[in-house]
């Protein structure tokens, strides 16, 4: 996926990874250049702690 320009990004509690991102920038005709997100992946104990919303929201401010 690096290949293709994919990135990753992930939130950790307590020194363990629970929240996973991974995302690119694509460039489309019609909107040109775009954010593209992948994957959530939220580790199943971690569920419910509001960490994906964390991470859409740090999305977001790259996607600025």
């Amino acid at each position: 996926m690096q290949e293709k320009g994919c990135q990753l990004i992930y939130l950790e509690d307590n020194g363990k990874a629970v929240a996973f991102a991974g995302f690119r920038f694509i460039t489309t005709f019609y909107d040109r250049l775009i954010i593209d997100f992948n994957d959530f992946i939220i580790s199943e104990d971690a569920r419910g702690k509001g960490y994906a919303g964390h991470l859409f929201d740090h999305l977001v401010n790259i996607a600025h």
